[in-house]
């Protein structure tokens, strides 16, 4: 179950991000007349789907590979 739930929030995490990076680069695409605003609106649009990829790297990778990890330690020891 924990893998599962792992793996789920890997998936909602990268989509959460790329929808995120899509909102605003549609912002950014709305103001294209303020020139000045186009750097920092990309980089926002970016930065969204950058912490979405730590996250998942940080938190869901780590944890999901230890569940992994436990789950055939344990059918190991049991089939024995």
């Amino acid at each position: 179950m924990g893998v599962s739930l792992f793996g789920a929030l890997q998936r909602y995490l990268l989509l959460t991000g790329l929808i995120t990076t899509m909102i605003g680069f549609i912002a950014m695409l709305s103001n294209l007349y303020e020139t000045n605003q186009i750097g920092p609106m990309i980089a926002l649009a970016l930065i969204t789907l950058f912490y979405s990829m730590m996250l998942i790297l940080a938190v869901t990778v780590p944890f999901k590979s230890a569940l992994e990890k436990r789950l055939i330690e344990r059918v190991g020891a049991n089939g024995e």
